[in-house]
């Protein structure tokens, strides 16, 4: 597996340098050496003071590869990115919602979350309403969610999603039954490049309306 190392790659590396050449843990030597071309170090390899970066348009990600070579990461020709964004629109979908799909991409490599939704009419008229099967004075609630689907079993398990009204179907503004358009915006990030797992957050509320949630490990308040 690729090891990912978020590095913002500079073109200019700087190392104090004496009149015999290049040397390494000096502060005194008054010059620097420019080294334009192959670089390889055998050892750590620290960038101590790189400087700021004032413009990242051509800034790249410096990767190590399994071969132990590091590369610069160029995203237009990567299968991925760190964080990858893409529109799910499901067409047509029946009145009573979108209850399981299938997106294929494996969970032990990304992790997948719905950032925003929202439906249409199967002729994409904007005017859709929600109503309960259960009684007409009722409002529902509704579930728009990826995650994963352990009930099948499956050796390895992908992420799903769903998006449907709680005991309601998709209505036009006049009251009839109609098939939807469903607008998911997805966000999918690749585990083990910007993205850790903090594990679940549970919080007893007790019957209460407030109360604080636990600390996650690293995080901390910093009170002015």
């Amino acid at each position: 597996m690729t090891k990912h190392y978020l590095i913002i790659l500079i073109s200019l590396w700087v190392f104090p340098v004496t009149g015999q050449g290049l040397t390494i843990n000096d502060s005194t030597t008054p010059a620097t050496a420019e080294v334009d071309g192959n670089l390889r170090v055998n050892g750590d390899f620290y960038l101590e003071n790189p400087g700021e970066v004032t413009n990242l348009d051509n800034a790249k990600l410096l990767v190590q590869s399994t071969s132990n070579d590091i590369m610069k990461y160029d995203i237009d020709v990567s299968k991925y990115g760190p964080i990858n964004y893409s529109q799910y629109i499901f067409q047509n979908v029946n009145s009573a919602g979108l209850m399981s799909y299938d997106t294929k991409i494996p969970v032990s490599k990304y992790v997948v979350t719905v950032q925003g939704f929202y439906f249409t009419q199967a002729n994409y008229d904007e005017n859709i309403l929600l109503r309960s099967t259960v009684a007409n004075d009722r409002i529902e609630g509704y579930t728009v969610r990826a995650y994963v689907d352990t009930a099948s079993g499956a050796s390895f398990p992908t992420w799903h999603f769903q998006a449907f009204g709680t005991d309601s179907t998709f209505r036009t503004p006049a009251g009839a039954v109609t098939n939807a358009n469903i607008f998911l915006n997805v966000f999918i990030f690749r585990r083990g490049f910007v993205i850790k797992d903090q594990g679940d957050v549970t919080v007893d509320m007790n019957n209460n309306e407030i109360n604080n949630a636990a600390t996650l490990p690293g995080f901390f308040v910093i009170y002015n």
